[in-house]
């Protein structure tokens, strides 16, 4: 994550949004919060996607991601 940015690979083929609710799926049983509180906000159609959190702490999204490099 070095340029801010971080890879994920997902099995979901990207039809009919599968990799864009795999993704999401993903984070929420990673950070344990609702899918419901995860949102695409940009790049739904694109390889490069920008998600934004809701109910959960910038820190623990942050503390999640350090141990993902480790």
């Amino acid at each position: 994550m070095e340029d801010g940015t971080l890879k994920v690979k997902v099995r979901g083929k990207p039809l009919e949004g599968k990799a864009n609710e795999s993704l999401l799926m993903l984070f929420s049983k990673a950070l344990d919060i609702p899918k419901r509180d995860i949102t695409i906000v940009a790049g739904e159609k694109s390889r490069n996607k920008r998600l934004k959190f809701f109910g959960i702490d910038k820190d623990v999204i942050d503390q999640y991601l350090k141990n993902q490099g480790n």
